[in-house]
């Protein structure tokens, strides 16, 4: 019959009674989930704790138990499954008394340790006996060698790893005596450990036993046992964890120990009534009310008849453990839930087997589920680095290690979906007795976003620093805080030389009014734009076009100023010098009006008083007559002047040596000039010949010389430099009348007095002089810009107070062959002839001017017949056509334009000899006359002489 018994699949490991696996569940419920690993930092210093107090209960004391009162029992004894009859366990006594190993044992059944007669009989009577809770009957046993044994055996059911079971112990009927006392001395020893261990021990009991597993109504039974299981034993080490005197512990119900949660104590009570053996963490209170944390195994007791009795338990003060394991829960989770919400991956590696343990925003930042992540370890974390990055992860890697330094370095990192991000990789280490790194935690943050940016931003710097603006970005009080290359090009700072300085001293200095209020209206109103005057690092002034932004943070909160200048101190010295030249344009207009209007009236009275000199001829009027011919004379040369500067002259345009003219001009001031006025001279070899009137030239140049000596009045040095000048596309941006070829720059500079920028501004302008009331016309200067503009050439100065002038003269070099020969001679140019009673027609809107010509034609052999307008002159000419043979015509008249007037004379007399004469000699006005082959020009006023050479010349062309 036990040969032929169904045997039930064996168990792989026999486990302690004292730990079935229902208290094994409850251990695994109170113990921290494995799939979530803690974070390192915390699980480091867990693992510095004390190990008997950051290990959970193992039951040691327990175990001791069960070896004294099972394995160490000194009579045989076995656990038996109570449904497959199969031997679970056997005790020490058992093995020695049977030959069996427990290995052996744990291969059996109940049936193949009977006598093989007594078996049939002994097996009905334990199917019988499987109702009861306890059973006491004869067994015939047999032993390894098959030796008969007659014992009595004592069985009382029981839970043994969550099944039902049996637990026998077997006597020889001839030693029970001997075990009894063998039992004494037990009771004795157990009672002993239990007095004496360090570890909570005790017994409650009930004062009637209960009935639990049939019980018709468990709320019932459950309300009786909470309330009359009483504490009957208790040893010192459980007094002290509640602070309690025996007196005070002895007699306590449940109830009393769950007072503050009555719930709570009734399911502890339930699920350990239920579920038998467990070992549970309780939270109970101290004599004084204060909080109490215990954990311990619960082992319920029944009587023969399966009814409760009370129980046995064993427990530890874990309240220290409990308070650091919250503290440890909660700092963990803020670290995890920190660590999630801010995208780090935490990691901790085992250097020693390469295994990693991930925690934090794992998801988020790879792609890969926790679970899938738990299989990365330290090779397959190196498989998704990205290859370019391979070597410096892994070189710094070893590195750390090696110098037990922290590890940090950027790489990239392979996604669940192949993408690369770039991550920020910090770790350190732990260290052995031994001072060896075994352990790195550290963590892994998603920096894509800011590589990116940063990316973005280095981008729009380039942008920035190619731009030739100057682009700045100050604080709100004005500290410079990023400074790019076009900053550098136009102020000349470094970047180096600005950071975190003030820019109102660096680009305004001392004069910082005007940048305090453009700050207010920035702060006011967001923005300001317009130009400015700042400085370069050389002290020199320059003008810029301002744009100023400000600029806010993310709580809208003003945070810093963007200004962006660009450079226009070259556009503006063009708009001044446009606005001057406008200006002088328009005074010289003025002045050309006076001037033609002068010459009108100096006409006819010099050409008189040419014609009383020979009709006069005693001492006194002669006197007169020169007298008024000086002062005319005077008032000619004033007018001149006006005119030069107004439009100038086109003179007689020719090569000029400029080395022999200033030769001429040193040698003349030398001569005039006060002896302590030191004057230099340097020119340059091979200077290249100009074209100019050398006449316009040296005035021009001797009004510079005396402009300088008065700038001098105690002496100083006049410098005269003359040297070749190329113009390029640059300087012909910069100087409005400038245009790209070659010229010679005449330097004229001084050691004098200087000038103001105000005075600098109003040089050139007629009339404005800064010199005493009687010592100067103030058309000196504006006489010299005349004279080089009409020589298309330009001229600049620069000034300073107390330290000199510099004038610089550009003139264009001549391109042209130079004509040696002339076909006629001064001479022969200055011979006059008398007329032959030819009509010359006069034409001027002055009739003095018309009376005075007519007298001096007449006087020299011409007859004259004079028109007061060019309509007049016309109709003379139709009249008298074939007696006119030449006519002198004034170049600005009020009903008709010179030109008008002289086109229609040459339709109606093709051959006629026409000569222009004017107060204001225009060059475009005589360069469209010439088209129309005007024989001469003259300039009024006008000496006889000059008229009648020019009334021979058109005669001896024609």
């Amino acid at each position: 019959m036990a040969n032929s018994q169904k045997r039930a699949p064996k168990a792989s490991k026999i486990t302690s009674p004292f730990q079935p696996k229902a208290s094994r569940k409850a251990k695994e419920k109170t113990a921290p989930k494995s799939g979530k690993p803690r974070a390192n930092m915390q699980r480091a210093a867990a693992a510095s704790k004390p190990r008997n107090q950051s290990l959970p209960f193992k039951a040691q004391e327990t175990k001791e138990l069960y070896d004294a009162l099972f394995q160490n029992h000194p009579a045989p004894m076995w656990i038996y499954d109570a449904k497959t009859l199969n031997i679970l366990a056997a005790n020490k006594a058992a093995t020695r008394r049977y030959g069996y190993s427990k290995r052996e044992f744990a291969s059996m059944t109940v049936a193949e340790i009977l006598m093989p007669d007594d078996a049939p009989n002994v097996l009905k009577a334990i199917e019988r006996a499987n109702k009861k809770k306890t059973y006491s009957m004869q067994w015939l046993c047999r032993t390894k060698s098959g030796k008969q044994i007659a014992v009595r055996v004592q069985a009382q059911r029981m839970v043994f790893a969550g099944n039902p079971a049996w637990l026998v112990r077997a006597s020889e009927t001839s030693e029970l005596t001997k075990a009894e006392k063998q039992a004494q001395e037990q009771y004795q020893r157990f009672n002993l450990f239990f007095n004496q261990a360090l570890d909570g021990l005790y017994f409650m009991m009930l004062d009637k036993p209960v009935e639990w597993y049939n019980a018709p109504d468990k709320e019932a039974a459950l309300d009786y046992i909470f309330s009359h299981q009483r504490m009957t034993e208790a040893n010192d080490a459980i007094l002290a964890q509640y602070g309690m005197s025996r007196e005070e512990f002895l007699g306590r119900t449940p109830a009393d120990f769950y007072a503050h949660d009555i719930e709570y104590g009734r399911r502890i009570w339930r699920e350990n009534l239920d579920r038998g053996r467990q070992i549970v963490i309780r939270d109970e209170r101290r004599a004084d009310g204060s909080q109490i944390w215990v954990e311990g195994q619960c082992v319920p007791l029944f009587n023969a008849e399966g009814k409760f009795i009370g129980h046995f338990g064993i427990q530890r003060d874990i309240t220290e453990r409990k308070k650091y394991e919250e503290a440890l829960r909660a700092s963990e989770d803020r670290y995890r839930l920190a660590a999630e919400n801010t995208g780090q991956l935490i990691y901790d590696l085992d250097l020693a087997t390469g295994q990693i343990q991930w925690a934090g925003a794992i998801l988020q930042v790879t792609g890969f589920t926790p679970e899938e992540f738990a299989q990365i370890n330290l090779q397959e974390w190196k498989k998704l680095i990205h290859p370019d990055d391979y070597v410096i992860a892994t070189k710094e890697l070893e590195h750390a290690i090696l110098t037990k330094m922290p590890y940090h370095v950027i790489y990239r990192f392979k996604r669940k979906d192949g993408t690369y991000i770039y991550v920020e990789d910090n770790g350190d280490f732990l260290l052995d007795a031994h001072g060896k790194p075994y352990r790195m935690v550290g963590a892994m943050k998603d920096i894509t976003e800011r590589k990116q940016a940063e990316a973005k931003l280095k981008e729009q710097s380039m942008l920035i620093d190619s731009m030739r603006d100057a682009v700045i970005i100050r604080d709100l009080d004005g500290r410079i805080l990023f400074w790019n290359k076009g900053a550098e090009l136009i102020y000349g700072f470094s970047a180096s030389e600005v950071m975190n300085k003030s820019a109102a001293k660096i680009l305004w200095g001392e004069n910082q009014d005007d940048i305090k209020q453009i700050v207010q209206n920035v702060l006011r109103a967001g923005h300001w734009s317009g130009e400015l005057k700042k400085r370069r690092k050389t002290g020199e002034e320059l003008r810029v076009e301002s744009n100023w932004i400000l600029t806010y943070n993310e709580q809208e909160k003003q945070k810093a100023i963007i200004t962006i200048d660009r450079d226009v101190t070259e556009r503006w010295r063009l708009q001044e010098q446009f606005l001057r030249a406008q200006r002088l344009d328009s005074l010289g207009r003025l002045a050309g009006g006076i001037a033609h209007d002068l010459n009108n009236i100096f006409t006819p009275m010099l050409l008189s008083l040419e014609l009383l000199e020979t009709k006069l001829s005693d001492e006194k009027s002669q006197k007169w007559i020169k007298t008024l011919q000086r002062n005319l004379e005077r008032g000619t040369q004033l007018v001149q002047q006006i005119l030069n500067f107004a439009r100038g002259t086109t003179g007689d345009m020719q090569p000029c040596n400029l080395a022999n003219l200033m030769q001429e001009l040193i040698d003349f001031i030398k001569n005039t000039f006060p002896k302590n006025i030191l004057i230099k001279t340097q020119v340059a070899e091979d200077l290249p010949l100009v074209k100019a009137d050398p006449t316009q030239i040296y005035q021009a140049l001797l009004n510079l010389a005396v402009n300088a000596r008065d700038a001098m009045p105690a002496g100083g040095e006049l410098t005269f430099h003359l040297e070749p000048f190329s113009v390029g596309e640059r300087n012909a941006l910069i100087h409005l009348d400038a245009k790209i070829g070659q010229y010679v720059r005449i330097s004229v500079s001084d050691t004098g007095t200087g000038m103001s920028p105000e005075v600098l501004d109003k040089i050139f302008e007629p009339f404005f002089t800064t010199k005493e009331v009687g010592k100067g016309t103030g058309l000196g200067l504006s006489t010299v810009f005349s004279i080089v503009k009409h020589h298309q050439g330009f001229i600049n100065v620069y000034s300073e107070l107390g330290k000199g002038t510099v004038f610089r003269v550009y003139l264009p070099v001549w391109q042209q062959k130079i004509d040696t020969g002339r076909q006629e001679t001064a001479q022969a140019q200055a011979q006059m002839r008398r007329g032959q009673g030819e009509y010359i027609l006069v034409i001027d809107d002055e009739a003095a001017v018309c009376d005075s010509v007519k007298s001096l034609l007449t006087a020299h052999g011409y007859s004259a017949l004079t028109a007061l307008t060019g309509q007049a002159g016309i109709e003379l000419l139709k009249q008298h056509q074939e007696s006119i043979v030449a006519a002198v015509v004034d170049m600005s008249m009020a009903d008709m334009d010179s030109l008008k007037t002289v086109q229609a004379l040459r339709k109606i007399s093709p051959t006629l000899k026409i000569i222009v004469a004017s107060g204001f000699l225009d060059s475009e006005r005589i360069t469209l006359l010439k088209r129309e082959n005007a024989e001469a020009f003259l300039q009024k006023p006008f000496e006889a002489a000059k008229l009648l050479q020019a009334l021979a010349e058109a005669h001896r062309k024609a």
